[in-house]
């Protein structure tokens, strides 16, 4: 008799544990399934024509791709070349887009940037990245929003 309730506690026992690791797992995905909700939610430019003769804004474009495909490589030990970029982005905006509220928006997005750069910069810290791309990404979405705010008030 206390072989059976053995048999059974163990079986039980292993049963309630891959229950757990199905749960853990459910969770998991849901988590992965509202992060990419998240990345789709930002907001994309409407008028594409009113940053074609703004060609560190298609840089920049990619720039971000980059970090959201997790590809690092180019902003590792690289802050003079992304300081020479940023200067160029903002020397080189459109006349009819050189307004505060998208010079504000471009000084923000370099902020975020650095301070991505920084937390890439020190290794101890990689796990921390999340939070700093979501920011880029934000940040970038509402440079896109103010572009077409101009255009739409123009028109």
């Amino acid at each position: 008799m206390k072989k059976i309730s053995l048999l059974l506690s163990i079986v039980f026992f292993t049963l309630s544990c891959s229950e757990n690791k199905i749960d853990v797992n459910q969770k998991e995905s849901k988590v992965d399934f509202i992060k990419n909700q998240n990345q789709q939610k930002k907001y994309k430019l409407k008028n594409i024509n009113s940053v074609q003769e703004w060609l560190e804004y298609d840089q920049l474009l990619e720039y971000i791709k980059e970090i959201n495909d997790e590809n690092f490589s180019m902003f590792i030990d690289n802050d003079i070349f992304l300081k020479k970029f940023f200067n160029d982005a903002n020397k080189s905006i459109p006349d009819d887009l050189n307004l505060p509220e998208v010079t504000s928006r471009l000084l923000v997005i370099e902020t975020d940037f650095w301070l991505f750069i920084d937390k890439l910069n020190s290794l101890n810290e990689k796990e921390k990245l999340d939070p700093l791309i979501e920011k880029i990404n934000i940040s970038f979405s509402n440079l896109n929003f103010q572009i077409d705010n101009v255009y739409t008030k123009k028109k």
